[in-house]
């Protein structure tokens, strides 16, 4: 939706993941590790990674279409095709789909903090981020507000990353 509303002018910046940001500046801000995601029972709990060859054996919750556009690209990368059981349009429902034990998932560890002890999160055979980023159609056309505005939330981001900032 956010990039909808970009192109359309309706709003004139928002965050975005890398992935999802065709056809707009995007400025990278933070990088957001990606994770599989598993029932408590799940026998991957405690292993150190999950393969990507596992993803075809396993019952798959394709999560909602803001997570998809990195997982898509990764599932591709590593050549992998999930067997797809359900889809949902949202991250938390596809957190409780797994937490019931309808399937796994691949979510961003950020949509993961504070959930539910019920799911287990475990590291992907090969280590993979998201990028967010603040998106603008055209940083040089932006209002001099949405300058400050995107000039604000990087510096605010890079002090974040570098430790200076306690918010």
């Amino acid at each position: 939706e956010v990039n909808g509303w970009i192109t359309a002018g309706t709003i004139d910046c928002g965050f975005v993941t890398m992935a999802g940001g065709d056809g707009f500046e995007v400025f990278p801000l933070v990088q957001d590790r990606l994770l599989v995601i598993v029932p408590k029972d799940h026998p991957f709990i405690d292993a150190s990674y999950f393969p990507f060859a596992q993803m075809a054996q396993e019952a798959f919750i394709m999560p909602g279409e803001g997570s998809n556009y990195d997982l898509g690209q990764l599932l591709r990368s590593a050549h992998v095709k999930p067997n797809v059981v359900f889809s949902a349009s949202d991250d938390y429902a596809t957190i409780a789909m797994v937490a019931c034990g309808l399937g796994i998932s691949v979510l961003p560890e950020l949509i993961l903090q504070g959930a539910t002890p019920e799911i287990c999160a475990v590291n992907l055979e090969k280590e993979s981020y998201r990028t967010i980023g603040i998106a603008v159609r055209a940083a040089q056309a932006a209002s001099p507000a949405t300058q400050q505005f995107v000039a604000f939330v990087r510096h605010y981001f890079a002090e974040l990353i570098e430790g200076r900032t306690t918010h």
